[in-house]
């Protein structure tokens, strides 16, 4: 629980959580205004093909910058010392560390995702079951990702190591994964 707090604490303060919650809020209000003049009835299948299409590209390579920094941010303030002479190991630390990035990112997506349902419920008819499929699938690639950004804070250098890895681990995923498998 004291990770938790922590980590909102942090979090709350610095602009990354907040700016990377901004870009999804924008991005999924803009969609919602484009696809007013879809039908009632199949505009949100539509809509929600759109958001995801859209989405999937921004949350992986926000959650990877959230999860390296936040992992640098314990070595390079010195506290990641402190944190462990205490007895505790460094994948006792990871895991507590995971926990509260979970928390802190999740719960914020999360209560967006269900107000949007809510506006969604107002414009189009909704299929509650395609929605929270869609709901998981963001809640899971959140938490991959998130994982793969504490792997990669807890094993760079340096800012500039960080933000070379994370660009080419999202490089990765989404556009040269795809190429080689085309290949074959």
């Amino acid at each position: 629980m004291h990770y938790i707090w922590k980590e909102w604490k942090e979090n709350i303060r610095g602009k990354g959580l907040w700016l990377s919650l901004s870009i999804i809020v924008l991005i999924s209000i803009s969609i919602l205004f484009r696809s007013a003049d879809l039908s009632f009835d199949k505009g949100f299948y539509i809509l929600l093909i759109n958001l995801f299409d859209t989405i999937i590209y921004f949350i992986p390579i926000l959650c990877l910058f959230i999860g390296a920094f936040s992992i640098f941010q314990e070595k390079e303030q010195k506290t990641l010392i402190m944190l462990l002479t205490k007895q505790d190991s460094y994948g006792s630390f990871l895991l507590r560390k995971n926990m509260g990035l979970y928390t802190v990112v999740l719960v914020p997506l999360f209560a967006w995702f269900l107000l949007y349902a809510l506006l969604l419920k107002f414009q189009f008819q909704l299929d509650f079951g395609s929605y929270f499929i869609f709901l998981f699938s963001i809640l899971v690639m959140v938490l991959i990702f998130l994982q793969m950004g504490t792997a990669i804070g807890s094993f760079a250098r340096s800012r500039m190591q960080i933000i070379g890895f994370t660009i080419f681990v999202w490089f990765y995923f989404f556009f040269l994964h795809d190429f080689i498998l085309l290949s074959f």
